[in-house]
């Protein structure tokens, strides 16, 4: 199952908050070599902000985070806009109040290929699900085209490309959109096998996540 932490809800999951960053550290410093700002084994960036949502699956018995996705609000920042527009054709998106950015996707690889599959798969229909409530119609994203296959592809989520692509370290980097659907979300959970909803909702959260973005 996957929570999504707000600014106003932090509180109520003790370590996920902490453990995402660590977590990003493992995925992109560690494992990847990104050249991305970190402290005391934790990365972040100038993304990290109030009107960010984190979709965190946690660890069941310790709350750390063992998967993470982070979406923001284009019309607060975008990565995509700031560093690789010219990856996308029609540039009014960035401007689109209904259109969000997921970033720093990641899973905990330590962890046994099936669960990182079913993580995998849940962070998946998770964007779509929050993004049904929260009324977005649309969310962007950049990853080599064969993350892109493998992860979104793979677990039944249609997306299109923004535009062309470019080569870094020897893969080919593309932006692309996924359409915020229930045809989309009935797609993904056929093809994923997942039979409910995959997010978590308790007390305030729905409000509180609203008024953060």
């Amino acid at each position: 199952m996957i929570s999504y932490l707000t600014y106003n809800n932090l509180h109520e999951y003790g370590p996920a908050f902490p453990s995402l960053f660590r977590l990003r550290y493992r995925s992109f410093k560690e494992r990847q070599g990104y050249a991305v700002s970190s402290y005391n084994g934790m990365e972040y960036d100038q993304y990290d902000t109030p009107a960010t949502i984190y979709l965190v699956y946690r660890d069941e018995v310790s709350g750390e985070a063992l998967g993470l996705s982070r979406l923001t609000p284009v019309s607060q920042c975008c990565m995509i806009k700031d560093l690789w527009p010219e990856l996308v054709n029609d540039q009014s998106i960035f401007t689109d109040h209904d259109v969000w950015e997921s970033t720093r996707f990641c899973v905990e690889r330590s962890l046994p290929a099936h669960v990182r599959r079913i993580i995998s798969n849940e962070l998946v229909a998770a964007h779509v699900e929050l993004g049904m409530r929260l009324g977005i119609k649309n969310i962007i994203g950049v990853m080599p085209t064969f993350i892109l296959r493998s992860v979104f592809g793979k677990a039944g989520c249609s997306f299109e490309y923004l535009g062309g692509g470019i080569e870094v370290d020897n893969m080919l980097i593309r932006a692309a959109v996924m359409e915020i659907t229930p045809r989309q979300l009935l797609r993904i959970r056929q093809t994923s096998q997942i039979k409910e909803s995959v997010l978590l909702l308790n007390g305030g959260e729905y409000e509180d996540s609203k008024r953060a973005a």
